[in-house]
């Protein structure tokens, strides 16, 4: 904005009301080129994932349960049947602990997990509810497994959790929008026998 007035006192043989059109016009060009260039809309996926009524339901619709940390994402479209492709991060996380779904190998491994969503050629694709997985971070992951797919997470409101406990020893969904605890004491008992 120091530009613009700087520009409009160094034109003073132009007439004031010459000088705003002018400013604006440029300032439409500017805000247009930006615009068709970076300000795409984002694509917002609606869908719907069942809902677990406890953590033993969790457990029942997972393939496999890990405590794992997130180490890269990218970003890349799958086609699934005969739909639309569909935009997905895919995390790739550390595995240093298996309690469901483990195959013999030894710990720590690497899985992939992909999550709709995410930018692509400059594009926000996303979900109304979903998990957003932070590099270095430690999580508690429910995961269902898909032939030749990286895994998904039971649901995104339900199927991630981050690794260390809050302050009331409860493990807080990894969901932006979601409240969703598991108590450290029930996912002992229940995931960690």
């Amino acid at each position: 904005m120091a530009g613009l007035q700087v520009l409009g006192r160094d034109h003073t043989a132009c007439e004031n009301g010459v000088m705003r059109t002018k400013l604006k016009a440029v300032l439409i060009g500017v805000a247009t080129s930006l615009c068709l260039t970076g300000c795409a809309s984002p694509v917002t996926y609606m869908v719907q994932y069942p809902y677990y009524e406890s953590l033993q339901e969790i457990i029942e619709a997972s393939d496999l349960i890990v405590t794992a940390t997130m180490t890269s994402s990218r970003v890349q479209r799958f086609e699934e049947g005969s739909g639309e492709p569909m935009v997905y991060t895919v995390y790739s996380f550390r595995v240093s602990k298996c309690y469901q779904g483990c195959i013999e190998r030894p710990e720590p491994w690497d899985i992939e997990v992909r999550q709709l969503g995410g930018v692509l050629r400059g594009v926000e694709h996303r979900i109304s509810d979903g998990d957003r997985f932070e590099k270095g971070e430690k999580y508690h992951l429910f995961l269902s497994e898909f032939p030749d797919f990286p895994y998904v997470v039971v649901n995104p409101i339900q199927g991630a959790y981050l690794g260390l406990p809050d302050h009331n020893d409860n493990y807080l969904s990894a969901s932006l929008t979601s409240s969703w605890t598991i108590s450290v004491a029930e996912f002992e008992e229940l995931v960690g026998r």
